[in-house]
């Protein structure tokens, strides 16, 4: 750490005096520089403050390196067992080194944090929590069969959020399992002696022209940023999506991301730059239905949808519905692939289940894993959809 500190020393020092007049505490990724992508590497800063919601913010600073702020409320730190069960929050913190502390009063509390993160009780709720989110996501899948491609990226989300409970249970840190698995997926591999990276990319069809991906992903970006720039926010528009959608839309993000995941592949990882990529080409997606919803005076979670994504997007930007489904999914996506992809999550899933038992990880009674169904109903037509799908959405 010490050789890598000195390298981006510099870096830090300007994001430090950046932020330290509004952070209680800053907090910076442990190591600095991502190993798997150490020439793009962003600084990764953790900010402890008055924020209202977890914030995402790209500071431009002088130097070699990005940095990259996700804001944490202070108030989160006053309830530490708490803190210690938020999906993949603590994970990002204990994966981080102490660089600032105004008052000497952080450190105490993440070295507590890190004591509650090691418990059985807490690491159980924590794990089952994880699998909620795989649940849900593949409750998703229900509202989505007319649009493929939405669906298989559910599939996505739903083998990161089981590998995050797996890794979780055998006791690793993984706080960007979301969007970068493989590297995660390397590690369970090792531990556990076996090859569920190779499964995974086979199941998502994680291959394929990445080149032909990128220019497709600018001219995807180039539309929607030139159609949908950040929006007149109304008052009730939660915080935490007008910072998202700044955070995603940017032109340099989309640079940034895509230096990544071309270093990804060079690197051998062509698996892990294609999920990146289609990570955030689903965060393009929510422009348009979130400007909507601003213009409309309502309120919006920026990732989380509230209608079905597929029929939305393709009402509001039809010449874009083609390069959406292929950019979130690749060509020739269809029910077989979507069955046998939704197959291979619930062999993964019993999987984990069987390896975190095997561990003496006691969790709670978990539902099915299955696409949400609507109920039979006389008003279940397109006009009640979102009435009769509040579940699958919430």
């Amino acid at each position: 750490m010490s050789t890598e500190f000195g390298q981006i020393s510099a870096c830090v020092a300007a994001a430090k005096d950046r932020l330290s007049h509004r952070a209680d505490a800053l907090l910076l990724r442990d190591p600095p520089i991502d190993r798997d992508v150490p020439e793009n590497s962003d600084l990764d800063f953790l900010a402890i403050g008055a924020a209202e919601d977890f914030l995402p913010e790209r500071l431009t600073l002088p130097g070699e390196r990005r940095i990259d702020v996700m804001w944490v409320p202070q108030r989160d730190l006053q309830d530490l067992p708490a803190l210690a069960v938020r999906g993949l929050i603590p994970h990002r913190i204990l994966s981080s080194r102490l660089v600032h502390d105004r008052d000497g009063t952080c450190a105490p509390a993440l070295a507590e944090l890190g004591r509650l993160f090691e418990t059985p009780e807490l690491r159980a709720r924590r794990v089952a929590g994880l699998l909620e989110m795989g649940f849900a996501t593949v409750r998703e899948i229900g509202v989505s069969w007319d649009s493929p491609a939405v669906a298989l990226f559910w599939l996505h989300m739903a083998h990161s959020a089981c590998l995050a409970a797996l890794a979780d249970g055998l006791g690793m840190l993984c706080p960007n399992v979301y969007t970068r698995p493989t590297e995660t997926l390397r590690r369970v591999d090792v531990v556990l002696g076996r090859d569920e990276r190779a499964g995974i990319g086979r199941a998502l069809r994680l291959e394929g022209d990445l080149e032909g991906m990128i220019a497709r992903l600018r001219r995807f970006h180039g539309q929607l940023h030139a159609r949908f720039p950040e929006p007149d926010w109304p008052e009730a528009m939660r915080q935490m999506t007008r910072w998202e959608y700044r955070y995603f839309a940017a032109p340099d993000e989309l640079d940034w991301r895509i230096a990544i995941a071309r270093e990804l592949a060079a690197g051998g990882d062509l698996m892990g730059a294609m999920f990146y990529l289609r990570f955030h080409a689903y965060a393009l997606t929510r422009l348009p239905l979130v400007a909507a919803r601003a213009e409309a005076g309502g309120d919006e979670n920026f990732l989380r949808p509230s209608e079905r994504v597929g029929p939305e997007f393709a009402r509001l930007c039809p010449d874009l519905a083609e390069d959406m489904a292929l950019l979130l999914a690749g060509p020739d996506v269809g029910r077989p692939e979507l069955d046998a992809a939704l197959d291979h999550l619930q062999g993964f899933r019993a999987r984990t289940l069987g390896a975190l038992a095997a561990r003496g990880l006691r969790l709670p009674e978990l539902p099915p894993w299955a696409p949400f169904v609507a109920p039979p109903s006389p008003h279940n037509t397109p006009k009640n959809y979102k009435e009769e799908t509040h579940n699958a959405h919430s």
